[in-house]
């Protein structure tokens, strides 16, 4: 609406009180802006809630990757080896022909240790396994998140 120029007083205080209240015209604009930021605020919360997921998915992916490979590159190296300790039992010197105790000791704990390693580098296989349900969970999540934020966005247009 544009104004003519020539207006009186009179007139201008006549078109004042034919317009509307401005309380009535903020409180439908703040009510509209206190759920838009409402709706902006939950989807927020939900982004960041499926980035710890995506995260935790990442995390475990990575480690089992990793346990894998070093599972691998051990018992490479227990292949290539090709002496095995407890042919040695009794180390001696091969000046005097006496037996060092010692080092045989230590040369059988240092394969009993190998062995456990071993044993327990084999469970790595299992792990993945056990790792399987706990993603699956983690992606159903995420897609429920995602289903979320695609309703809220359908209420803010």
């Amino acid at each position: 609406m544009t104004l003519q120029g020539d207006l009186t007083l009179s007139e201008l205080k006549r078109i004042g009180k034919n317009l509307p209240f401005p309380p009535i015209i903020i409180d439908g604009q703040t009510k509209l802006y206190k759920e838009l930021t409402k709706f902006e605020k939950e989807i927020n919360e939900k982004y960041y809630e499926r980035s710890k997921i995506e995260k935790a998915i990442s995390s475990i992916q990575d480690t089992n990757d990793e346990s894998i490979d070093y599972k691998e590159e051990l018992i490479k190296i227990h292949s290539i080896q090709k002496d095995d300790i407890k042919e040695h039992s009794m180390i001696e010197c091969p000046l005097c022909n006496n037996t060092v105790s010692e080092i045989s000791d230590n040369l059988n704990r240092l394969d009993d240790s190998k062995n456990k390693l071993l044993e327990e580098l084999e469970k790595l296989g299992a792990y993945s396994k056990d790792n399987t349900e706990i993603v699956t969970s983690f992606r159903l999540r995420k897609k429920k998140i995602n289903n979320e934020i695609s309703k809220i966005s359908r209420n803010i247009t």
